[in-house]
């Protein structure tokens, strides 16, 4: 489970995550990854109904030392407000994952698998 945040290009997300993590670890010997995000599940009903979407990409590290770090992680802190401290501990990584695809599951028998250049709003 990671927190999230639109990328400061919008065409992009952002994890901020501790090196101590186990898949922060993972992702820094294969970028590889996806995000799945669900509807809440209020125990009402049968979980598999549940809208979710399930992104696919690559997460990359962002040096530190880079002008982009800056611009990327005023982006995440715009969403976390509260993560500034965690900008000071050294073990912390910011990836950028740049999403390739989507499987939308809108409930039982309602699905789609759909390019990320398909559904993006800068176009």
């Amino acid at each position: 489970m990671v927190a999230y945040a639109l990328g400061d290009d919008l065409r992009s997300l952002l994890f901020f995550i501790s090196g101590l993590a186990q898949h922060t670890r993972d992702l820094l010997i294969q970028p590889r990854a996806s995000l799945a995000v669900s509807e809440p599940d209020n125990h009402e009903d049968d979980p598999q109904r549940l809208q979710r979407v399930t992104i696919a990409g690559d997460a990359m590290p962002i040096d530190r030392h880079l002008p982009e770090f800056f611009a990327a992680g005023e982006a995440y802190l715009a969403r976390f407000p509260d993560a500034l401290p965690r900008f000071e501990l050294e073990d912390f990584v910011l990836f950028r994952f740049t999403p390739t695809t989507v499987r939308y599951v809108g409930g039982f028998a309602r699905a789609a698998t759909l390019r990320w250049d398909e559904i993006r709003s800068d176009q």
